[in-house]
């Protein structure tokens, strides 16, 4: 079941940041990459201040191999072994409990 917190902007945001941060770049580099007119944008979906939008989600997906159900839901299962293996060195929380590395203690949304 999916725990509401998992999709949460600030937790979509902290995934956004691990996929910058996993790729070694800048705020502005990878603002530029994505052509973005600003970082401030990225900045605000990093911090949860605003939602990640299906088209930024789908642009960082095209440029650093992601999927949506990663940036949105925390799942793991479609990214690459890598990734996966940064991701056991270095969590980040929460994670959908049905794919993640570490569960979430939440109760699930009925």
């Amino acid at each position: 079941m999916l725990h509401l917190d998992v999709a949460s902007a600030e937790n979509v945001g902290k995934r956004v940041r691990w996929v910058r941060q996993y790729n070694n770049l800048t705020q502005i580099q990878f603002s530029k990459i994505l052509g973005l007119p600003t970082s401030a944008n990225l900045s605000n979906w990093e911090v949860g201040r605003q939602r990640l939008s299906i088209e930024g989600a789908l642009l960082i997906n095209q440029n650093f191999g992601t999927t949506l159900d990663f940036l949105y839901l925390g799942r793991l299962s479609s990214l690459s072994s890598d990734m996966k293996e940064a991701l056991a060195d270095n969590p980040i929380a929460p994670m959908d409990a049905a794919d993640s590395i570490n569960e979430s203690k939440d109760k699930p949304v009925k």
